[in-house]
Formats: structure tokens, sequence, C-alpha cells
């Protein structure tokens, strides 16, 4: 089986796992600091989105790529925005279909876009880049189906991030502590479980990517500081980041050093 095709059955799976819980994590008290950064990366979608809408009678055509449970685009007026929601795993696709009758979802493989090119006038893609062996050719595919003068609106992991890299740390200790732990017990350690490929750039690194498809940086805006382990589920460490993510949203050293996570809007030219 060729990489691409094994990081696509990999990702699959684990998003399968957590279809039908998945979008309830939006919407609850975050108990681990990987549910807040859900929510603040919709805040950030949506604050984002929010300047682009028409007055009415005026409606934009928008494709949520990676839709999941469909929740991060829920609260924006669909009389302003119609929404197309695509993602690779069909479980996903059937919850939102279920939970928002009146937007539309299909099955589809973001490599193989079933739509004509200058069919939306904004895409929106959250968590979905860092999954994809070839950001470039998808972005370059996303960048045809907007028309020009339209927007993509898309959150990118920050490499740059130091927290991201204590999470590391973080993690590997903790796993390691927990095979220890294990195998004190006499229980069954995981050996040699498939993994999903976790691209990640910084801010720059983002930024001329977007600019290789074709696209101009409007705005960035970042969120979540601190851990992920751990430590990052209790509440001072989740009250931290929720309060840097407010001060620290727009680009300055601050956010590019420590902020997990980028919400990037461009434009079609």
């Amino acid at each position: 089986m060729s990489t691409e095709l094994e990081q696509k059955r990999v990702v699959d799976e684990h998003f399968r796992d957590f279809s039908t819980s998945w979008g309830q994590r939006y919407d609850v008290r975050p108990r681990k600091m990987s549910d807040l950064d859900m929510q603040l990366r919709r805040k950030n979608v949506q604050r984002l989105l929010r300047p682009l809408l028409p007055d009415p009678p005026g409606r934009l055509r928008g494709l949520d790529l990676g839709c999941g449970a469909g929740k991060v685009l829920e609260g924006i007026p669909r009389e302003r925005l119609s929404i197309v929601g695509v993602d690779l795993v069909p479980e996903m696709v059937a919850v939102a279909a279920g939970n928002h009758p009146e937007d539309r979802f299909a099955a589809a493989d973001a490599t193989r876009l079933p739509f004509r090119p200058g069919s939306f006038d904004l895409v929106t893609s959250v968590g979905v880049l860092e999954y994809i062996p070839d950001p470039l050719d998808v972005l370059r595919g996303v960048h045809a189906l907007i028309r020009p003068g339209g927007h993509l609106i898309m959150s990118l992991p920050n490499r740059g991030s130091l927290f991201r890299r204590l999470s590391w740390v973080e993690s590997a200790c903790e796993r390691a502590l927990g095979a220890v732990l294990r195998r004190l017990r006499g229980q069954p350690v995981e050996t040699d479980r498939p993994r999903y490929q976790h691209a990640q750039w910084s801010a720059g690194e983002g930024a001329r990517l977007f600019a290789a498809a074709g696209f101009v940086v409007d705005e960035v805006r970042f969120n979540t500081y601190g851990v992920w382990g751990v430590v990052g589920r209790l509440a001072p460490s989740l009250w931290f980041s929720a309060f840097m993510s407010r001060h620290f949203s727009g680009q300055s050293p601050v956010s590019t050093l420590l902020a997990h996570t980028m919400v990037f809007r461009v434009r079609r030219p």
C-alpha cells in the first residue's frame, strides 16, 4: 500500500471512531486542551468570516472542506451563506447531515473534489490540511474552486509554538511512563500502532504555502496557549490558555512563538 493510501486509511479509521462524539466537543465545557482548541478555532473562523457576509438579499456560496460533524459554521445565518459540506469519512457526513438539514453534505476526498471551477465564494477548512500528503496540490485545487475575489479560511498547526514542542516532550514522557506501569501490572503494551502523519507550519511557512497556491493573505489569528497532556487537563491551564487566546489572538511575537494553532483568511486575487 502506498504511503498516501495508508495515510488516508489511518485518518479515516481515526475519525470514524469519533464520528458520533466529535461534534459534542464544540458545545461542552472543555475538559482538555484539544477541546478548547477546537472551540477557539471555530471562534476565529467565524470572526474572520462574518465581515465577508453580504447584506440580505445577498448570499455567499460556501464549501466546508473536512466538515466533520458540521459544527464549525453553526450560528452563521444561512440566508447569508449557503453551505455544502464534504468530508472523507462517510460516518461524519451522516452525523452532519442529520444535525444540519438546511445544509448539503457529501463524502469526498479533498484531493478529488467533485465541483466545477469557480463554484464557491468562500471555502472554510478546519483541522484538515495537516493530514494531507500533498497540501500544496490540494490548495491549488481549492484555489480553482473559488471565484476571483473569493476567500479561503483555513486552520494550520503552528510549528513555531514552544508550547507545541513542550507538548511533544510531555506526551513522550506520558507514553513511556504508561508503558512502564502497564508492564508492572502485567498488562500488554501497545506497539506498532498505526499513526497518521501530522504536518505543521510556522506562520511564515503557512503564508508562503498559501502564496505558492495563488492566494494573498488577509489576516491571521492565533489561539491555544499551553501543553496538551495531563497538565492541559487542569482548570488553571485551560483558564490561562483561554485568557491568552483572547489577548494574543492577533499576529505578534508572543502569538507566533507560543500559540498552538493559526487560522488564516486568504483571498484569491
